[in-house]
């Protein structure tokens, strides 16, 4: 299991944007794509190929790629691409599939997290996506593009994944509850256990950038279940390290909570 992954912020949030001829919907503009809030989408109506294009002031590197709140179908062909000038009509210098990844149940998890196994450098980044499915209009929410982060040794064996349930019913005994539903939501608990110095400061600097106002996206396990396994969250606790001997400490339990 690799080391677990941070995507601390977007590379592409100052880039200019433009979208594919597809009609953009009222009040949600591509621009929400860029916005710190995932539920802020973009939506467009449907049609089988749309795309997404940034134009960066300057090569931009790539390693990491994150979107939240989509609406893909599960046959949906989603690519990332990069090249050198805006005209990706004549072939990209990259293009890669990130996969749209379904539960146990066929339900689509909607968001995608995927990593490079190279950092790409270009100023042209687009995402495009191949949709004939049955959905009426397509969404989209917060569009991270940047270099992740990982620490020099892995978190303590024993982390926790918790799936939340936020939907509301008011329970009476013997009779049927009607409920007001809400996205489930997850929360990631663990910790470091003997962390080295470097350790420690390297997850205080993080804790310093973000504090727990800040949402960024965190990877348990990005080489094998990056999508099932990556959240966009916020850190919901304090950062506590106690000290044991020759500078090493345990970093008490963080909580990272999805936000959608």
């Amino acid at each position: 299991m690799a080391n677990i992954r941070f995507l601390l912020s977007s590379n592409l949030d100052a880039a200019t944007m433009s979208v594919s001829g597809v009609a953009q919907l009222s009040g949600l503009p591509k621009e929400n794509v860029q916005d710190q809030l995932v539920r802020k989408v973009f939506r467009s109506t449907q049609k089988p190929s749309t795309w997404l294009r940034f134009r960066s002031s300057a090569i931009t590197a790539v390693n990491g790629v994150f979107i939240g709140n989509h609406n893909f179908t599960k046959n949906a062909l989603v690519y990332w691409q990069g090249n050198t000038t805006s005209n990706f009509a004549s072939g990209p210098a990259l293009s890669t599939v990130l996969p749209v990844v379904t539960d146990s149940q066929a339900n689509v998890i909607p968001k995608i997290c995927h990593y490079f196994a190279t950092t790409y450098m270009h100023k042209f980044h687009r995402l495009r996506i191949e949709d004939g499915g049955s959905v009426t209009t397509l969404k989209m929410g917060r569009v991270i593009a940047g270099r992740f982060i990982t620490p020099g040794r892995n978190m303590q064996d024993g982390f926790g994944i918790k799936t939340i349930d936020p939907s509301r019913g008011l329970a009476t005994m013997g009779r049927q509850t009607y409920w007001t539903l809400r996205n489930t939501y997850q929360e990631f608990t663990f910790s470091f256990g003997w962390a080295e110095k470097s350790v420690q400061d390297w997850m205080y600097g993080i804790y310093n950038e973000v504090g727990q106002h800040t949402a960024f996206v965190l990877s348990l396990n990005p080489t094998t279940r990056p999508t099932d396994d990556s959240i966009y969250c916020q850190i919901m606790t304090p950062l506590q390290s106690t000290q044991r001997v020759n500078e090493v400490g345990d970093i008490s339990s963080l909580t990272f909570q999805e936000k959608n």
